[in-house]
């Protein structure tokens, strides 16, 4: 357990890992021990070698490879694309899942403070939760959402997401977004909430979507994005493209599943196959403008395709 594991790249080449404590009791104080790697956020060449610059290479006793430490379990890792800032996610215990903005050096507490308890309810370090010298987290959960892979949206696709962090939770079953100001986090909002999967990871596609896989014996990919289309400045509406991994489907459940994920009363639906479903709202009203929309994943216009629309569910 706690294996942490995440690997990222900055613009340098330069490698980020991030390492958890094991989760036992005798391991936890390993995380405030600069001579281990357990609990940490280590940077490190291609080549494997401590990056220069990191902050503990001079430090007596200390892995030159740590870049911060006091770590439970990241699970998630992400550079802002404006600020070029490393954030991170990680478990809390009981409660106490968090987001840090990560700084070189810097102590981020666990087991000495933290907003989590134990799994039997007792207080973790008679329940301190701030110290000098030790991080804040910048956003905390209590009950828990099991934050795994993130991402930040730079793209131009969806533009009312620029910047925002994206989440996928485990056991919380939906992918988290947090509207981000001055480094404080200001808004959340809980996408896809009724599937009900373990959203392992959710990264953003070169496309501008947003892609998300679950993990679990029916694994799935979601592809979550916006039709540009629209007409009298009508906004046009999202679409998700989802594949599943299941042989087949409810049809009362592709139905809840369109009218839920289109934000809009869909009079179109599109199934391709039964590891395939396509929510399009090509024919909304007569404010919606469809004849230059397409169907992805046949490579087609839609009016080419509208022989499948009478395929029923």
């Amino acid at each position: 357990m706690h294996y942490g594991g995440r690997i990222l790249f900055d613009k340098n080449g330069t490698l980020f890992v991030s390492t958890g404590e094991r989760s036992a009791l005798e391991t936890r104080p390993k995380s405030q021990d600069l001579g281990t790697g357990l609990g940490k956020i280590v940077r490190i060449t291609k080549e494997g070698k401590p990056a220069a610059g990191n902050p503990f290479i001079n430090t007596a006793g200390a892995m030159p490879e740590n870049y911060t430490y006091g770590h439970r379990n990241v699970q998630g890792l992400a550079i802002h694309p404006e600020t070029g800032d490393l954030w991170e996610n990680e478990f809390g215990a009981r409660g106490g899942d968090e987001v840090n903005r990560i700084e070189a050096g810097k102590n981020y507490g666990w087991p000495i403070i933290t907003y989590s308890i134990e799994y039997g309810g007792q207080p973790i370090n008679n329940g301190l939760t701030q110290k000098e010298g030790m991080e804040q987290p910048v956003y905390y959960w209590d009950p828990v959402v099991s934050p795994s892979g993130m991402t930040f949206y730079s793209g131009d696709l969806i533009p009312e997401w620029k910047n925002n962090l994206f989440i996928g939770c485990l056991s919380g079953s939906h992918i988290v977004r947090l509207e981000i100001k001055d480094n404080k986090v200001v808004g959340e909002e809980r996408l896809l909430t009724d599937r009900q999967d373990r959203f392992r990871d959710v990264q953003q596609g070169k496309d501008g979507a947003l892609y998300a896989v679950c993990d679990g014996a029916h694994g799935k990919l979601y592809r979550i994005g916006k039709n540009k289309n629209s007409c009298n400045g009508a906004p046009a509406p999202f679409f998700v493209l989802y594949f599943g991994g299941r042989q087949s489907f409810h049809r009362s459940e592709l139905c809840y599943f369109c009218a839920k994920s289109s934000r809009s009363n869909l009079k179109s639906q599109i199934f391709l196959s039964p590891a395939v479903l396509v929510l399009l709202a090509p024919i909304l009203s007569k404010n919606w403008c469809n004849r230059d929309f397409r169907c992805g994943l046949l490579n087609a216009p839609l009016r080419n395709c509208l022989s499948l629309l009478n395929q029923p569910f």
